[in-house]
């Protein structure tokens, strides 16, 4: 027991020993100008990180801001394309009028294969009155053009209903947490 108390003491007073000298040299220069000095860095730090934090909270809530008001304006164009869609479907009962409403795309594309097909049959004839060969007048028939435009004819009217039935609806992100 005894062994347990010196060891105690011996410790104590070996860490008072060398504690004894900070202390007093702290006491010698309590009142030095580079003391204050060294308070005030440590407070301006402080005050630099608390300000830091702040600024990237109000960055982080302009940052939902800003992700809130575009979910909110896809949301508001998605709605005005469904209104503009289904304003466009209503029938205004004069026959002509809602034939030509209801015939717009499909009249555009029937136009326009007219066109290409008087552009084409003018060509074969062009390549006939020349005397070109079978093999000329079927090169001329059917090019890499002609299976691009017709890909792009297949893709509009099939394929572009399927993607627009399947596209994702906007979400609000959630705020974030502070």
């Amino acid at each position: 027991m005894l062994a347990t108390i010196m060891a105690l003491l011996g410790g104590l007073g070996g860490a008072a020993a060398r504690i004894l000298p900070e202390l007093i040299e702290a006491w010698k220069h309590r009142n030095d100008p580079s003391n204050e000095l060294e308070l005030a860095k440590i407070e301006l730090e402080k005050r630099k990180a608390e300000l830091q934090n702040q600024l990237d909270i109000a960055q982080t809530r302009s940052q939902f801001t800003e992700a809130q008001a575009q979910a909110v304006a896809a949301i508001a164009q998605s709605k005005a394309a469904v209104i503009a869609q289904q304003a466009q479907a209503k029938l205004s009962g004069i026959p002509f009028v809602d034939g030509a409403n209801l015939l717009v795309r499909p009249l555009v594309t029937l136009w326009l294969l007219a066109l290409y097909t008087l552009y084409k049959v003018l060509t074969v004839w062009a390549a006939v009155t020349q005397h070109a060969t079978l093999d000329d007048v079927a090169g001329v028939i059917w090019t890499p053009d002609d299976i691009a435009i017709f890909s792009g004819a297949i893709t509009f009217w099939f394929v572009d209903q399927s993607i627009a039935s399947r596209a994702p609806t906007p979400t609000i992100p959630a705020p974030p947490k502070v």
